[in-house]
C-alpha cells in the first residue's frame, strides 16, 4: 500500500511544471533605449521596444522578450551615429578631427589659423550633436603689430602711419637725428607672425665702440671704451699679420676696418726667366724656397741666398735679371762701389 502512495506522488511531480521566472528590468545600452516606461520586474513573455538615442539612427527595429527570467533578442536592429556632414572650412585656417572616427555623432574638430592670422572667435572646436554641428566654423584675421613707439631722438622710417597697425613680416628702420650720434640697437625691426616685433625699438647714444677682442692679436693699452675718430693700437701675434690695415678707426658702425689678424703666408709665384724649386701650395714664415733662372739671367741680390716668407712677402725677392746689367764696365777715372745688394759706380 505504502509503495503504490510512492507511485501515485511521483507521477504527480512529473505531471507539474516548474513557476515561471519574472525578468528584472532590461541593461542600460548606450544606442538604444527603451521605449516606454522602465518598470522593476517583467512577467515572462513580456516583449520590450527599444528606440536609438539621440544621435543615432535605426535600421531595423529593436525588441526583446523575457524568457526564462532572462531578456532575449527578437528582432536584432541596429542603431548607428548620425553624421552631420563636413563640419566646413575655413578661410586662412584648418581643422583637425580630435575625437571619433569620421564627422558622425560624437566627432570633435579642432580649428586652428594659418601662420601670421590669431583666431578672433571664442570658440575653436565643433562637435557633432544630435541636431547637427554645434557653434559656427571660427574666424581668422591676419595679426597686426602696434605702432612703433620710437624714443626721442630716434627717426622711424616707415610706409605706414605713426597710429597704424604693422602687418607680419612689415620692416620699420631707424635712424638718429643727429648725425653725431648712433643707435643703440637693430637699425631694422620687424612684425613677427605672433603680432609682436622682432625687438625693441634702439636708442641714440653717443659714437663709441668697446675694446675688441682679436683673435691672434692683443690690444695695446687696452681700454674700454674708445670714442669717435680714435685709432686702436693692436698687434699680432707671432707668425700673424694684420688683415688689410693696421689704421683701425673708431666709427658709427663700429671698428673700420675690422681688427683681424691673418698668418703670414707666401705664395711660389710665377718668375719672369725663371722659376721656383716648389715643394708645396702655401708657405709659412720662415719658409724658404729655392729660385732658378733661365740660361742669360741670374737671381737679382744675394743670388746665393734661399728666398725666405717674411710678413712683407718673399725676401729677397722672386726675380731674375739679364745677366748684361752685371757687367762691370771699365769707367774712367771712377771707382767702384758694392753694397749687400747695390753696386754704385762713382764717377
Amino acid at each position: 500500500m505504502l509503495l503504490l502512495g510512492y507511485f501515485v506522488l511521483l507521477a504527480v511531480g512529473l505531471n507539474c511544471n516548474a513557476a515561471p521566472v519574472p525578468c528584472g528590468p532590461p541593461p542600460r545600452d548606450s544606442e538604444f533605449e527603451l521605449q516606454g516606461t522602465l518598470q522593476e520586474s517583467y512577467p515572462p513573455g513580456t516583449t520590450l521596444t527599444f528606440n536609438c538615442r539621440p544621435g543615432y539612427s535605426h535600421q531595423g527595429s529593436i525588441k526583446k522578450v523575457c524568457a526564462d527570467g532572462n531578456w532575449a533578442s527578437i528582432a536584432q536592429g541596429v542603431c548607428k551615429r548620425k553624421s552631420c556632414g563636413h563640419p566646413g572650412d575655413i578661410e586662412f585656417g584648418t581643422f583637425d578631427l580630435k575625437e571619433g572616427d569620421g564627422f558622425v555623432f560624437g566627432a570633435v574638430v579642432e580649428y586652428s589659423c594659418d601662420e601670421g592670422y590669431q583666431m578672433v572667435s571664442k570658440q575653436r572646436t565643433r562637435e557633432c550633436t544630435a541636431t547637427g554641428w554645434s557653434h559656427y566654423p571660427p574666424h581668422c584675421e591676419v595679426r597686426k603689430c602696434p605702432p612703433v613707439e620710437a624714443t626721442t631722438g630716434v627717426k622711424v622710417i616707415t610706409t605706414s602711419y605713426d597710429d597704424e597697425e604693422f602687418s607680419v613680416g612689415q620692416v620699420v628702420k631707424f635712424q638718429c637725428q643727429d648725425p653725431k650720434l648712433k643707435l643703440d640697437g637693430l637699425s631694422e625691426i620687424f612684425c613677427t607672425s605672433e603680432g609682436t616685433w622682432s625687438a625693441d625699438p634702439p636708442q641714440c647714444t653717443t659714437i663709441t665702440c668697446k675694446e675688441p677682442t682679436i683673435t691672434n692679436g692683443r690690444v695695446e693699452n687696452p681700454r674700454a671704451i674708445y670714442n669717435e675718430g680714435e685709432k686702436l693700437p693692436f698687434k699680432c701675434n707671432k707668425k700673424y699679420k694684420p688683415y688689410r690695415s693696421e689704421d683701425v678707426i673708431c666709427k658709427a658702425n663700429g671698428w673700420s676696418p675690422e681688427p683681424l689678424c691673418e698668418d703670414i703666408s707666401c705664395y711660389p709665384d710665377y718668375v719672369a726667366n725663371g722659376k721656383v724649386e716648389k715643394t708645396k701650395e702655401i708657405y709659412k714664415e720662415g719658409d724658404t724656397i729655392v729660385l732658378n733662372c733661365n740660361y742669360g739671367y741670374q737671381i737679382e741680390f744675394s743670388p746665393d741666398k734661399p728666398r725666405k716668407c717674411t710678413a712683407n712677402g718673399w725676401f729677397p725677392p722672386l726675380k731674375c735679371i739679364s745677366e748684361t746689367f752685371h757687367k762691370v764696365i771699365a769707367i774712367r777715372s771712377g771707382t767702384i762701389r758694392t753694397f749687400q745688394y747695390i753696386t754704385v759706380y762713382v764717377v
